[in-house]
């Protein structure tokens, strides 16, 4: 409360929050003194609470986050758990069993002397044809001397165009491709 120091005038004059949208709102007030509040989404009077990104209030965008976390994204969780936005690598469900498009898998390892082996790279596609691919292979202790195309490669006329013996870069010319199964031989790392 303060008064007017004009004696003349002994005006009482009442501080407080003059806007009637505040919900601390004075009606009894002649001088606004920056003090109005607002509720917050939830109702509380000068909360913090707010909607979060999924419209939710005081929520943390969790209701509308894809599967990586990311609030309104649209990355999807395909049915062999894979997350992303890319469904030229989402798995299959066949017959109630989810099957990746395209498997790789070390289908051979064969010793050939003390430090001398031979890892065998092959896929399972069982719906779609293999007309390239490239991957590198990475292994402690196995420092590759030799990189050849598997047999199933080699029958599809599949040219390795890695410029170095640490990875496959195949791809097959013109029409060509090793057709969908499983256990398709594709790459022979080599260490001698």
């Amino acid at each position: 409360m303060i008064l007017s120091c004009d004696k003349t005038d002994q005006h009482l004059f009442i501080e407080g929050c003059m806007y009637e949208n505040a919900c601390n709102y004075n009606p009894e007030a002649t001088a606004n003194d920056d003090s109005c509040l607002y509720n917050d989404c939830i109702g509380v009077c000068g909360g913090d609470a707010v909607f979060d990104e999924c419209d939710i209030c005081d929520g943390n965008n969790s209701t509308c986050s894809d599967c990586d976390g990311v609030p309104n994204g649209e990355s999807y969780l395909d049915c062999c758990g894979n997350c992303d936005m890319n469904s030229t690598n989402d798995c299959l469900l066949i017959q109630d069993l989810c099957i990746y498009d395209v498997e790789i898998s070390v289908c051979g390892l064969e010793y050939l002397g003390l430090n001398e082996a031979i890892f065998t790279i092959c896929a399972d596609s069982p719906e779609y044809h293999i007309s390239g691919f490239q991957f590198a292979f990475n292994a402690s202790n196995f420092n590759i001397s030799e990189v050849t195309l598997g047999e199933d490669a080699e029958l599809a006329n599949m040219v390795n165009y890695a410029e170095s013996d640490l990875f496959a870069l195949a791809v097959s010319y013109p029409m060509s491709y090793i057709p969908s199964g499983s256990n398709l031989e594709l790459v022979l790392f080599s260490k001698m």
